[in-house]
């Protein structure tokens, strides 16, 4: 991340995100044995992954054509088979 802007913005964003929240729902779901028995962090770490895989070529090409949808789809399909337990 060279362009300070862009980075601030970045770490602005996460500091308001509800991590705390979003760990114990994490937590419900592999307690009922839906979501893959790993820490927080990894798992965070693959679905951020993946979001960052569909949206760097958008920031980096400047392309304005995107199917949402299409690919919302792809990486949801790619994240419960890649996230469920065995």
């Amino acid at each position: 991340m060279t362009n300070e802007r862009v980075r601030l913005q970045i770490i602005h964003k996460f500091t308001h995100l509800h991590l705390e929240k979003l760990e114990t729902i994490f937590q419900y779901y592999q307690q009922q044995g839906q979501l893959v028995a790993w820490n927080f962090i990894k798992i965070l770490q693959y679905i951020l992954g993946i979001t960052g895989s569909y949206v760097a070529p958008l920031l980096f090409s400047g392309s304005t054509t995107f199917d949402i949808t299409r690919s919302s789809q792809e990486a949801a399909a790619f994240l419960v088979k890649g996230l469920q337990p065995k």
